[in-house]
């Protein structure tokens, strides 16, 4: 059964002001369990046999009792209890002003009370007798679940429903291993802070940490692999950050033994998860260009069961609310086995490699990036332009990542950024591979220059061809004279009324708006790389 502690008790007891004692930290003190209460005495001896974890209750009228008896004062009762295995002192504000050596001190405010041993006794009951409750009918829900086969995530399932807390199990890497049914949208505990718990925790006890305002208790478990004696994984359970934590601790400490169990038994939930954290962490490698050579990098992918020749494309899902990881894996189809990883606490990726299912690819990620907006509406996501192959799918990740940054500090505009887009990327798209420095041979800067100008004149271009007419001369002549009527129309030789209605046929078969500054820059821009095509060529 889980321990009482000195937390559980001030959280209880709100009158209660708690003091360490010299040289002790407070956090470390407050996970002191408490036993039993008891009371001093006015004859010898002053208490009874002490057990270990009493909180010691000091009356003030019976340490007045105490002193006129000359059998000792509080200065005598602090040093004959300093060396003794009590958890706390219970006494009146004049007791002591400040921390005392070797002694933790619960300070009473107001009038002390007259029955605190028994108070104290009685509360101690009443929470043991619930602690041993809720243990009980964990230990029939962990059973029944672990019985059943239906793995981890059943198995975190049966622990929530009893205390109504959510619950995350993950590896040192921040891959989600399992977690009970509310907490697959939450998301679970970021990597930095999975691994400062890591290092932190020592043995069993448990650790305090809050993530985007909610409080999780987590504790090591074994590792996916079950090697004994080595712990690389969190099991983290949902807290109150103003209550007690008492039935919590018990429901973590026996379901991390389960989960303990589980993972020794190696059950297909505990393969499933495994191989997903191994997935990812070959996905990442690819994602982040780790792999040494081109042939590497190809061997990868087609264990990846990626076709290394083809095309390949970057979705990277982004948000600043962190945590992104785990809800984007409770969210995805789980027919689906696109591969993917995560790339940072607020940014997941999946690779795009079949060309027959990139549109169908593309939906299913629109869809999940739709159910994660309604409670995450800063949620971006990008897709990257095509690379050649599996092994640049690092510069495609770079480039999403470029985009989403632009897209988070109001460069860009948009839920949905496509890095093909002309008019959502504007001039990025051209200028991110000299910034970047990637994709800058010739032939590619000049395919990137043609796609860029064809993807906003093209329209135009072909009315022009179909119909005879003049709307890419009218458009450059108009901007030329920084959209004034007057005189584009004279430079044209046509009647105002002309022009207007030209530059109107503009924007129906571009779709875009000619009074926006930003629209009339990507033309001018599209109008320019035209003339350079047409000098350059014209041999």
């Amino acid at each position: 059964m889980a321990e009482i502690t000195l937390g559980d008790l001030l959280h209880w007891q709100r009158g209660l002001t708690f003091r360490p004692a010299i040289g002790e930290r407070e956090d470390s003190a407050l996970e002191r369990s408490i036993t039993w209460a008891v009371t001093v005495r006015t004859t010898q001896p002053i208490l009874p046999a002490l057990r270990g974890g009493e909180i010691v209750v000091v009356p003030p009228r019976r340490l007045e009792r105490l002193r006129e008896a000359d059998i000792g004062g509080a200065t005598d009762l602090v040093r004959l209890l300093a060396d003794q295995p009590i958890t706390a002192l219970m006494v009146d504000p004049e007791f002591a002003e400040h921390q005392l050596p070797g002694v933790r001190l619960l300070v009473t405010s107001g009038t002390f009370p007259h029955d605190a041993e028994a108070t104290l006794n009685r509360l101690l009951t009443e929470r043991r007798a619930e602690l041993y409750r809720v243990g009980s009918e964990l230990s029939r829900a962990l059973s029944a679940a672990s019985i059943s086969g239906a793995g981890l995530d059943a198995l975190l399932d049966s622990a929530s429903a009893v205390v109504s807390r959510e619950l995350v199990l993950q590896d040192a890497d921040g891959a989600l291993l399992a977690s009970s049914r509310g907490a697959r949208d939450r998301g679970a505990l970021p990597t930095g802070t999975i691994q400062r718990l890591l290092r932190g925790t020592d043995g069993e006890a448990a650790r305090i940490s809050t993530v985007d305002g909610v409080t999780w208790l987590a504790q090591p478990v074994a590792l996916v692999d079950g090697r004994p004696g080595r712990r690389g994984s969190v099991l983290a359970i949902q807290v109150s950050a103003t209550a007690s934590r008492e039935a919590e601790r018990l429901v973590l400490a026996q379901t991390a033994a389960a989960v303990e169990l589980m993972l020794g038994q190696g059950g297909e939930a505990v393969r499933a998860a495994s191989e997903r954290a191994n997935r990812e962490a070959l996905v990442a490698d690819l994602l982040f260009g780790r792999l040494v050579s081109r042939e590497a990098a190809d061997a990868r992918a087609r264990l990846l069961g990626i076709d290394p020749t083809r095309p390949t494309r970057v979705a990277l899902l982004s948000s600043s609310s962190g945590n992104l990881p785990s809800r984007v894996r409770g969210t995805l189809p789980h027919d689906r086995k696109l591969p993917g990883a995560a790339v940072g606490d607020g940014e997941y990726a999946l690779i795009l490699a079949d060309p027959a299912r990139l549109a169908q690819d593309r939906r299913d990620i629109g869809a999940v990036a739709r159910t994660l907006r309604t409670s995450d509406p800063a949620l971006l996501l990008v897709f990257s332009e095509e690379v050649r192959g599996a092994a640049n799918v690092s510069q495609a990740l770079a480039q999403a990542r470029a985009l989403a940054r632009l897209a988070s500090c109001g460069a860009i505009h948009g839920e949905v950024i496509d890095a093909g887009d002309v008019v959502t990327t504007g001039l990025f798209g051209l200028l991110y591979p000299l910034y970047s420095g990637q994709d800058l041979d010739r032939a590619s800067g000049r395919d990137r220059l043609q796609a860029f100008a064809t993807a906003l004149l093209g329209p135009l271009e072909a009315h022009d061809r179909k119909r005879k007419a003049d709307l890419v001369p009218t458009l450059d002549a108009w901007l030329q004279h920084g959209g004034a009527l007057a005189e584009a129309a004279e430079q044209l030789d046509v009647h105002r009324n002309t022009l207007a209605y030209r530059l109107g046929r503009v924007e129906q078969l571009t779709g875009l708006t000619l009074s926006d500054t930003r629209t009339r820059l990507l033309l001018q821009v599209a109008l320019a790389v035209r003339s350079m095509e047409n000098a350059l060529n014209s041999d």
